[in-house]
């Protein structure tokens, strides 16, 4: 049976298959909170488990788990044209010494490109505690996980052609939004945008950036760094986060913010927004258009409100970007699809063992005694 966390829509959802003797069954249970996190998605499991629309599941005791995107990595090293096994070791040897816990994560890697001056190498990361922790909460219930992926690889294994393409997929929730850059069935970037259609639609929100809240994080950093640099208060995420923005860079808005009022102010905000966010996909799109990806990206297969892909789609006009909407069915199908363990949770990269010297074993006089 299918355990998908969704938290592009802040939802929780099982699907079981049909069988010769059952009909499918399906259950999906919203929360008022967002599972962006490790421990609210614990909770809100917690929660889910409890319902008897779920006894079916439960009763299945082994579980297909699909995790949303949040906290998964990915990186490349460049890497000398040495043979396969080398270069393995070069790369066991750059990411141990990029990342000192390297026994701390879940590590997958996949030659991108070589050629005569040398080779790429991709691979995507997660933390192991937050797999440990979600498997051993199932396991306290009894329920035990017998394959595990993550949302974007779940999407690009459902690519049937046989040909190596790159892809773009724009996923727009209430509250968040992520866009999928896959090549084949190798996801290769999730970026998180932070917002949803809401802040795109009401007109409420003003985006002062087309980063929006990564500018938010970055204006509080500078604006605690400022206050507190000869301090000995931590840089913590927490600390910094009750900063407020305005005081690290200050952004000078538009007059007609100041002018205008009532519903010609939110159609004014709205096209900043869309404006923003659109932009903000340029740069994903420039990005990996040039080195090392080459990927000559023009169409965005989007998962959103019919309000927002049309808006999307009348900015992409003038770049020749289109973007292609996709029904609700389409998105079920996703959820209903068979779920493929993904080779990145049973990877990682082992601790070397200590050096032993055996000749000096061999050689040593045993049991002689010290003067």
């Amino acid at each position: 049976m299918n355990l998908i966390i969704d938290s592009l829509h802040d939802q929780i959802r099982f699907y079981s298959p049909a069988t010769k003797k059952e009909p499918s069954i399906s259950f999906a249970m919203d929360f008022p909170y967002s599972l962006s996190s490790t421990d609210n998605q614990i909770k809100a499991l917690g929660d889910f488990l409890k319902k008897e629309e779920v006894k079916p599941l439960v009763d299945s005791k082994t579980i297909d788990l699909l995790l949303p995107d949040n906290g998964i990595g990915f990186g490349t090293f460049d890497i000398p044209a040495l043979s396969k096994r080398k270069a393995l070791d070069v790369f066991d040897t750059r990411f141990k010494l990029s990342y000192p816990n390297f026994e701390e994560y879940c590590v997958f890697n996949e030659e991108y490109e070589r050629n005569a001056d040398g080779c790429l190498y991709f691979y995507t990361l997660v933390k192991k505690s937050r797999i440990d922790q979600i498997s051993s909460m199932l396991k306290s219930q009894n329920l035990f996980i017998s394959s595990i992926s993550f949302f974007a690889a779940h999407l690009a294994k459902l690519s049937q052609t046989k040909v190596v393409y790159p892809k773009a997929t724009l996923l727009i929730g209430k509250d968040h939004a992520e866009m999928i850059i896959t090549k084949g069935k190798t996801v290769l970037f999730v970026y998180d945008f932070g917002c949803g259609f809401a802040s795109l639609l009401q007109g409420e929100e003003f985006f002062d950036s087309a980063y929006h809240l990564s500018h938010e994080r970055s204006s509080q950093f500078a604006g605690f760094a400022a206050k507190n640099f000869a301090s000995k208060i931590p840089f913590t995420d927490e600390n910094i986060g009750k900063t407020d923005p305005q005081s690290g860079f200050y952004v000078s808005r538009p007059r007609g913010l100041r002018i205008m009022k009532g519903e010609v102010l939110a159609n004014y905000v709205v096209k900043n927004n869309f404006r923003k966010f659109y932009a903000l996909i340029g740069d994903v799109l420039a990005h990996y258009a040039s080195a090392p990806w080459f990927l000559p990206l023009t169409e965005i297969e989007v998962y959103a409100p019919e309000e927002v892909v049309m808006g999307l789609e009348e900015l992409g006009k003038a770049d020749g970007i289109h973007f292609n909407a996709n029904d609700e069915a389409a998105w079920n199908a996703i959820l209903e699809h068979d779920i493929a363990g993904h080779r990145l949770f049973k990877s990682g990269i082992k601790k070397e063992r200590r050096s032993f010297d055996w000749r000096k074993l061999l050689t040593m006089e045993i049991g002689k005694k010290k003067a």
